[in-house]
């Protein structure tokens, strides 16, 4: 992005989610920030090479939830078998 007041470059490494429509290209920074490529009078060879970079480009980063989640599902699993087994133990 660049105007006569300021210039920012952007990294693929900066970008953490994409979405792609017939309409137009979204490619997050974060939760409040996008940038949209309109993709409505492209070519279907043009919306093909815009697909392929970003999706060769763009590394989705995961959020903490999903690297945490499985260490609690784990978690709830053994939780249940536990209770389980008390359960079927102490009604012999």
């Amino acid at each position: 992005m660049e105007s006569e007041s300021t210039q920012q470059t952007i990294g693929w490494n900066d970008l953490t989610k994409y979405i792609l429509t017939k309409e137009a290209a979204y490619l997050f920074m974060s939760n409040r920030a996008v940038h949209v490529i309109p993709l409505l009078s492209a070519t279907a060879e043009n919306k093909e090479s815009i697909d392929r970079l970003i999706q060769t480009n763009v590394r989705l980063r995961k959020t903490a939830w999903s690297a945490i989640m499985p260490i609690f599902l784990f978690i709830f699993i053994f939780l249940v078998v536990v209770g389980l087994l008390q359960s079927l133990s102490s009604g012999q």
